[in-house]
């Protein structure tokens, strides 16, 4: 049935006299968006498993997870594990050996895996865990901290994240520079406690 939709598009767009190529593929492609169950596909058959974000949709095929653009054109094809929705242009995906990240043409930033990972924030940094311990890497997937953290929160406007080791809390910088924060503050440690959803 999916081949007669695309024919009966193709048939359709030459009919109306399309003179303009996009407007013939867009009406190619519109064909492809959902199957007779009424699930959205892609060009390539994928099941389209989340809403859009940032242009991009995670896909589902053979128990595999991809992305396609919000036009239903594959990008990335179905060969992870898990994936969640790109974050400031990166996206985390699980592959056997356990969480990266990649970019929105599909390239691994990192060939290091972790046992989780957060999103990458504004600030251009990402929360991962390895045996419980928490550190942050950049967009070029180096690591920016040592992997030792109990519980991190992401960095903010002015380049610092609050990490916790055992009671004590700190400032990190940018630089993987910590700073102690101050014991006597107990109230914004504890509002900070509840921020931490790591």
């Amino acid at each position: 049935m999916k081949n007669v939709k695309f024919v009966f598009a193709l048939v359709l767009a030459l009919a109306l006299g399309f003179n303009n190529n996009i407007q013939a593929q867009q009406a190619i492609l519109a064909s492809h968006i959902a199957d007779d169950g009424g699930k959205k596909m892609t060009t390539n058959g994928a099941t389209i498993v989340s809403q859009a974000h940032e242009g991009m949709v995670i896909t589902l095929q053979n128990g595999k997870y991809g992305f396609a653009n919000k036009q239903g054109v594959d990008v990335v094809l179905p060969t992870y594990e898990d994936a969640h929705l790109f974050s400031n242009n990166y996206a985390a995906v699980r592959t056997n050996a356990g969480w990266t990240f990649i970019n929105k043409q599909g390239k691994k930033i990192s060939r290091r895996t972790y046992d989780w990972v957060g999103s990458f924030g504004e600030m251009g940094y990402a929360p991962v865990q390895i045996n419980g311990k928490w550190g942050f890497i950049n967009e070029q997937g180096a690591e920016i901290s040592s992997i030792k953290y109990d519980k991190v929160a992401q960095f903010d406007k002015n380049g610092n994240a609050v990490v916790k080791i055992g009671e004590n809390w700190f400032l990190l910088n940018e630089n993987g520079v910590e700073t102690p924060m101050d014991n006597a503050d107990k109230t914004q440690q504890a509002d900070i406690e509840r921020l931490i959803k790591l």
